[in-house]
C-alpha cells in the first residue's frame, strides 16, 4: 500500500467532518506533520513515473531471457 494512514499521509471518510478533523490536526501537530511530509516525499520517489518506467524495463528485460 502506498499511503499508510498517519505515517506518510491519510485516508479519510468522504464526509466533511473527517476531513475537517485532519485539517485541525495539522494546525496542532506541526512536528508530526513535518515528519509525515518527509515520509510522503520518500514514498513518492519509489512510485514516481521514472521508478515505474525503470521497473517496467527491468521486467521486459528479465522476461526476454526466458
Amino acid at each position: 500500500m502506498v499511503i499508510q494512514d498517519g505515517i506518510n499521509g491519510w485516508t479519510f471518510d468522504s464526509d466533511y467532518g473527517d476531513f475537517r478533523n485532519r485539517i485541525f490536526w495539522c494546525a496542532t501537530h506541526v512536528d508530526e506533520l513535518r515528519s509525515m511530509r518527509l515520509k510522503c516525499v520518500e514514498i513518492s520517489h519509489l512510485h514516481s513515473w521514472s521508478a515505474y518506467q525503470a521497473r517496467a524495463i527491468e521486467i521486459v528485460i528479465n522476461a526476454s531471457h526466458y
